[in-house]
């Protein structure tokens, strides 16, 4: 009779171990963000960056209805604001014709305005200067604006020359690289929707430095237009001198932007399903 009743006992056991082994084990919470207004398709591994914050995840899990979704993160750093425009490390192609100014007229650095590729220079004249110069961030050549106090917009712009076409409804990543020599110089690179009549963003070189520095911003371009022209110019009354190189514009090819304040943590477990 006692065998009749060990038995049972060691089915139950057995059973029991069986169940937690299928349960799994417990993982730590994870960090979630959810989005909305997606143009593209995340992607397990990779970089995700905040536009506004800087902040940076690696994609570790994707619940993705079309539109929205879930990101679940890993290896976070930074932290990511709330409505702002995620987007992962993959870009597409070039929009901009010659923004590294390498093609042009003229010789570096000779105090002699000099014609660019793509764009228009605007206002200068023997003492406000446009030259191609060896001051430079990359590549061969850069463009350097010289102002003296006389009450010129010295600018140039691909207004007529190499307008920048994308796409409508999709978000576009703008980078530029500037320096300046004196505390009084100050330019900024604008971005004109000339259909709808509006500035899309303006970027500000650092105040007094000389050093090479990069400005980035993205903008989601208007359902109605497909065509902008950037300008890049002197602030008036300032003076001194203003270096550029490498403007760019690429379409950000996975955008989103976060859900308000959808941030949160989940707990996952071993058996879970978890989203591709």
């Amino acid at each position: 009779m006692k065998k009749l009743f060990i038995i049972p006992i060691v089915l139950i056991c057995v059973l029991s171990f069986a169940w937690n082994s299928f349960s799994g084990p417990r993982y730590a919470e994870q960090r979630f963000i959810k989005f909305d207004a997606q143009t593209g398709t995340f992607t397990v591994a990779n970089t995700i960056t905040g536009n506004n914050s800087g902040a940076t995840a690696t994609i570790d899990a994707v619940d993705d209805d079309g539109s929205t979704g879930t990101l679940y993160l890993t290896n976070i750093s930074g932290t990511f604001q709330d409505d702002e425009i995620i987007y992962e490390s993959a870009l597409g192609g070039e929009l901009v014709s010659n923004g590294g100014f390498e093609t042009h007229t003229g010789t570096r650095d000779d105090g002699i305005t000099d014609d660019f590729t793509a764009w228009r220079e605007l206002s200068a004249n023997a003492t406000n200067i446009i030259d191609a110069t060896a001051t430079l961030h990359s590549g061969s050549s850069a463009i350097k604006f010289t102002r003296d106090s006389s009450a010129v917009n010295l600018r140039i712009d691909n207004y007529s020359t190499g307008q920048i076409t994308t796409e409508a409804g999709q978000y576009n990543l703008f980078s530029i690289w500037g320096r300046q020599d004196g505390i009084t110089a100050k330019g900024d690179m604008t971005l004109y929707d000339r259909i709808n009549g509006s500035y899309m963003m303006s970027i500000f070189t650092g105040a007094s430095s000389t050093d090479w520095v990069q400005s980035t911003f993205m903008y989601k371009v208007a359902d109605n237009n497909i065509n902008y022209d950037s300008t890049l110019k002197f602030q008036e009354p300032l003076t001194g001198t203003i270096y550029w190189d490498d403007v760019s514009i690429k379409r950000v090819t996975n955008a989103a932007l976060i859900n308000g304040s959808s941030f949160g943590w989940q707990e996952r477990h071993g058996n879970d399903k978890v989203p591709q």
